[in-house]
C-alpha cells in the first residue's frame, strides 16, 4: 500500500526541520525550502522559492494528499517593519495553497499563531474573540479566514505558541536566542509581563503528525501545558544546560520602546481541545526543555 504523499512548506525552518526529523514512516516526505537548502534523509527537497511561478508546478508534478504549511515571515519585529514585503510568503502563498487544496481534494495544516489574540487576559480559547496587536497577528488571521473560507472541512489550523530546543536543520527558537547570549556572556532581558504557552518544538511536531493520522479539521490552539514568562524561560533554561544565570535580567516590555512596536502582553492559551484528540504528550516547562537539550 503506497504511503500518502506529504508536504512540508519551510523545511529549513524551525517547525518544519522538527517535523521531517521525526523520519515517520507512514509518509512519503516532501520539504520545500529556499534561501538556505537542506537535505535530510527520508525526505526529498524541492528548492524554490514559494513566492516565485515555481510553486505550481511543484504541486501539478508532486500532487500531495497532504499539505502542512510551516513557510512563513513569522518575527513580529520584521512584519512590522515592512508589513507589505511580509505578505507575499504570509498571505498570497497560502492563498495559493488554499486554492489549490480546494481543486484537487487536498488537506492542508496551517500554522497560525497565538499573535490573534489580543493579550488582555489569560487561558485564551478558540472561541474568544480575535483582536490582533501587530501585523503578524493580522496577516495570520487574515490566513485562518482564508482557509475555512475556502476549505471549510478539509482544513486544521493550529495557533501556535512560543516554540522552544535547538533546530533541527535550520531556523531558530526563543530558547536558543537566549542560549547564543548567554554563551557569548551578554546580558539577556527577559520580560516577566509577557506570558505564553511555551512548547518544545519537538512536542509540537509529534501533535501535528498525530492530528494529520486522525484527519483532523478544524481550528486549535496548539500550546504547552504550563504559562510561562520569558524570564521563567530563561531561569528554566540556564538550569537544564548547566549556564550561569548571572547574565539573566528581568525587564518588562514596553510597546513605546520596542522596536517591534505594539505586541499582545497575556496570550497563553488553553490547548486542551487538541491534545486530547492526538494524545497529550506534554511535559511541563522544565521537561519540554530536558527533552531538547538533554
Amino acid at each position: 500500500m503506497s504511503r500518502p504523499r506529504l508536504l512540508i512548506t519551510g523545511l529549513s525552518g524551525f517547525l518544519g526541520g522538527k517535523l521531517v526529523a521525526l523520519k515517520p514512516p507512514d509518509f512519503e516526505l516532501h520539504g520545500t525550502c529556499y534561501r538556505h537548502p537542506v537535505y535530510p534523509d527520508g525526505c526529498t527537497t524541492h528548492h524554490l522559492d514559494l513566492t516565485g511561478p515555481d510553486l505550481e508546478p511543484l504541486l501539478q508534478e508532486l500532487q500531495p494528499e497532504i499539505i502542512i504549511h510551516t513557510a512563513a515571515c513569522s518575527s513580529p519585529a520584521t512584519v512590522e517593519s515592512d508589513p507589505t514585503s511580509a505578505l507575499p510568503i504570509n498571505l498570497e502563498v497560502t492563498r495559493h495553497l488554499a486554492q489549490w487544496c480546494l481543486e484537487k481534494k487536498c488537506r492542508l495544516v496551517f500554522t497560525s499563531s497565538d499573535q490573534v489574540y489580543d493579550g488582555s487576559h489569560a487561558a485564551w480559547r478558540e472561541t474568544d474573540p480575535t483582536r490582533p496587536v501587530n501585523s503578524y497577528g493580522k496577516q495570520k488571521l487574515a490566513g485562518e479566514q482564508l482557509i475555512q473560507q475556502l476549505l471549510p472541512e478539509s482544513s486544521l489550523i493550529l495557533r501556535v505558541s512560543l516554540l522552544l530546543g535547538p533546530p533541527a536543520y535550520g531556523g531558530s527558537s526563543f530558547s536558543e536566542w537566549i542560549l547564543e547570549r548567554l554563551t557569548r556572556g551578554e546580558n539577556v532581558p527577559l520580560y516577566t509581563n509577557q506570558v505564553r504557552s511555551a512548547l518544545g518544538g519537538g512536542t509540537l511536531a509529534r501533535g501535528i503528525l498525530q492530528a494529520v493520522r486522525h484527519g483532523l479539521s478544524g481550528l486549535f490552539n496548539a500550546g504547552g501545558s504550563q504559562d510561562v514568562d520569558r524570564l521563567e524561560i530563561g531561569q528554566t533554561l540556564a538550569a537544564v544546560t548547566a549556564m550561569s544565570y548571572s547574565y539573566l535580567q528581568a525587564a518588562l516590555f514596553s510597546p513605546a520602546k520596542s522596536p517591534g512596536g505594539a505586541a499582545p502582553l497575556d496570550i497563553s492559551m488553553n490547548s486542551d481541545r487538541f491534545w486530547q484528540i492526538v494524545g497529550d504528550c506534554r511535559g511541563s516547562l522544565r521537561e519540554e526543555l530536558t527533552r531538547e537539550y538533554r
